[in-house]
């Protein structure tokens, strides 16, 4: 997974450089192929890159247009680049790159901030544009890819990561409190992921399914692109399903890395794994296999139907007395 942090507005933008700088070796886990610093004096942003789509340097980020005047960095993926691509060719736009986050940034300058709607993937995007004077920070529609934020007066600090907000607030010796109710809240039922709050004080999340803007020092009320209709009622489909469900898959599977993927004695991963391997044989799977509940069984038979190249992970169980 890739990772980035931008600090935007700051006074003391040296500081905040060498701040973002220190973070190059922290927190390596959030992308270990490609650190850069986009050394801006309003909107300094340090992006950490793992390489899955196009892993050149060309598709490092962060991203600049070709007119030098957006910049963008994102953690993700655009799963229908491939066919947004073909339009945007058509309309004579150029690509330098076979990267997914080209496509986003020719999008981006082909429909504005509407693009978001044509967009198919999990993703956390913050884009710089300067020619409006703007900064844009989408979030996917069912919010997979983190995007963190804190203001402090005028300021904003966005990040893929809590930690890396937290190191910042350190730096800068400001007081940081856990979100006691959220705490309590996580603790009571397993999880918290129902609000923009966090487990730490003044530090949010963007929402899930929006886009939101910075400028003048303000950031502004989410603005919702995406929204789950619980009220529609759709018949269900066998044909219609399992053409989406094989497209779906077909399109996830795009990437310049070797795949794995993770399979239990479950429909639900059997059914990926099994249609996955109709589009690239040379998937791997993995599996958890303990005494508690031991499903090898089933996944055996799986791997000797198919031939697929498998790896056990074997977890010993102990009660503890």
């Amino acid at each position: 997974m890739c990772g980035f942090i931008t600090a935007i507005n700051f006074k003391d933008n040296k500081k905040i450089k060498s701040y973002l700088k220190s973070l190059k070796t922290i927190n390596r886990h959030r992308g270990p192929d490609n650190f850069k610093l986009l050394d801006d004096d309003y909107s300094p942003v340090l992006f950490k890159r793992l390489s899955i789509i196009d892993i050149s340097n060309n598709a490092n980020q962060p991203f600049k247009s070709d007119d030098k005047k957006k910049h963008l960095v994102f953690n993700g993926a655009i799963y229908n680049f491939i066919e947004l691509k073909k339009i945007l060719i058509k309309k004579n736009y150029k690509f330098f790159t076979s990267s997914d986050t080209e496509v986003l940034m020719k999008c981006y300058e082909e429909w504005g901030i509407e693009c978001v709607k044509k967009l198919r993937g999990m993703f956390s995007i913050i884009l710089f544009d300067k020619s409006l004077n703007k900064i844009f920070f989408i979030r996917d529609r069912l919010g997979q890819k983190p995007l963190y934020y804190t203001l402090i007066n005028k300021s904003l600090i966005a990040s893929s990561e809590i930690k890396d907000i937290l190191f910042i607030v350190k730096k800068l010796k400001k007081n940081i409190s856990e979100n006691k109710f959220v705490v309590d809240k996580y603790l009571l039922r397993g999880w918290a992921d129902d609000s923009t709050n966090t487990f730490f004080k003044n530090i949010f999340q963007f929402p899930a399914g929006t886009y939101s803007t910075f400028k003048n020092g303000k950031l502004e009320k989410p603005i919702k692109y995406w929204e789950l209709n619980l009220n529609k009622k759709n018949n269900f489909n066998k044909r219609s399903f399992n053409k989406m469900f094989n497209e779906n898959i077909r399109i996830h599977l795009r990437c310049d890395t070797p795949l794995a993927a993770t399979l239990s004695g479950g429909l639900d991963s059997g059914s990926i794994v099994r249609t996955a391997i109709k589009y690239k044989k040379d998937i791997n799977t993995f599996s958890c296999v303990n005494s508690f509940a031991d499903e090898s069984k089933i996944i055996n038979d799986l791997l000797k139907k198919f031939k697929i190249k498998h790896q056990n992970i074997i977890i010993i169980c102990q009660a503890v007395k």
